[in-house]
């Protein structure tokens, strides 16, 4: 899944990849659980949605992935309190695909 993701995202195919990367992501690949968080950030090939990339880098951030913990920061000052409370809730909720 995040091969696939990788190769539509280097040709530039983000709403292609973003399924791809979800999916990986949902299963605790770590690597992967930044790169969702990465095109909601920026909206590309997804809504912007920066609550959505907090959970995902949050996720990742709890693993000790050191990219995740700094862009972590950056994301959560961009959210409001409402946002925020939802994104940290999603991180507590979150059941990994089997």
């Amino acid at each position: 899944m995040h091969n696939l993701a990788m190769i539509e995202a280097d040709r530039g195919n983000y709403g292609t990849a973003a399924p791809w990367f979800t999916s990986a992501a949902s299963h605790r690949l770590t690597y992967s659980q930044v790169k969702p968080a990465t095109l909601y950030s920026r909206g590309r090939g997804v809504e912007r949605d920066l609550g959505e990339a907090f959970k995902w880098l949050g996720l990742a951030a709890k693993k000790r992935n050191l990219d995740a913990r700094k862009h972590l920061t950056d994301v959560a000052r961009l959210l409001n309190d409402l946002a925020f409370e939802f994104a940290e809730d999603a991180i507590r909720s979150f059941v990994a695909e089997p």
